[in-house]
């Protein structure tokens, strides 16, 4: 069986040990977009969209909407009161 990758061949141990540790360097770290840092604070995508949903209030804040709109859901304005101008 032969091997797909020998990293000895033709270059002594020191070069080979130069060349893995950068490799093996960690690796940056990306910055999270706003949404997903959102998602990852909302506790499985409930808060604050669970509270705010429970209060009188007629508006939710926007975080709760994008939570919101991930479920799938879109908030709409009552079409028989805004009437046909929109």
């Amino acid at each position: 069986v032969a091997l797909a990758f020998t990293p000895w061949i033709g270059t002594s141990r020191r070069a080979s040990r130069s060349q893995l540790s950068m490799v093996l360097e960690k690796p940056k770290t990306k910055k999270l977009a706003k949404i997903e840092v959102l998602k990852v604070d909302s506790d499985h995508l409930i808060h604050p969209l669970q509270e705010q949903l429970q209060t009188e209030e007629i508006s939710i804040s926007k975080d709760a909407y994008q939570i919101l709109k991930y479920h799938g859901s879109y908030m709409q304005s009552n079409r028989e009161i805004r009437g046909n101008d929109y």
